[in-house]
């Protein structure tokens, strides 16, 4: 019976160590990247950026949508791509934006209307990769290119 305690007491000190869980303070998260206003700039999915001198909050958590006619096929229509933002004010309302580009279009693309949000304008000028008939695209390669600038 010992040596079955002293296995177990040996497998339980090889096995906890890979077991334990670390938590991360808050001062030890890293802060959003800063971007300018009325400058462009990307976001990758999973991204967040803060618009410099304002405490607004910028995330790009997924592609909502894209049916762009792929670059090697002939289509009846162009398509469209959407991508959707979530905007945290500073005072912690969490808004959710759908902005919108066509297919076949040269990028960066500024002939979209602008999404008004609060004080300010939001474009999307580009969504990379563009399609290609036959490549399946991971939803984590897709960046964004993005425009927000002041009413």
């Amino acid at each position: 019976m010992s040596k079955l305690l002293t296995l177990a007491l040996l497998f339980s000190v090889v096995i906890t160590p890979g077991c334990t869980r670390q938590f991360t303070s808050p001062e030890d998260l890293a802060q959003p990247q800063e971007v300018e206003s009325g400058q462009p700039f990307s976001l990758k999915i999973d991204e967040e950026v803060t618009l410099t001198g304002t405490d607004l909050h910028i995330s790009f958590p997924l592609v909502a949508e894209d049916s762009r006619c792929p670059i090697n096929v002939n289509c009846v229509t162009t398509g469209i791509a959407s991508v959707l933002l979530r905007v945290r004010e500073p005072d912690g309302t969490l808004s959710q934006l759908v902005l919108r580009i066509p297919g076949l279009v040269a990028t960066p693309y500024t002939g979209n209307a602008a999404t008004v949000h609060g004080d300010y304008r939001f474009k999307l000028l580009q969504l990379d990769p563009y399609p290609v008939s036959g490549v399946p695209t991971d939803e984590s390669d897709y960046k964004a290119l993005l425009l927000v600038e002041p009413r």
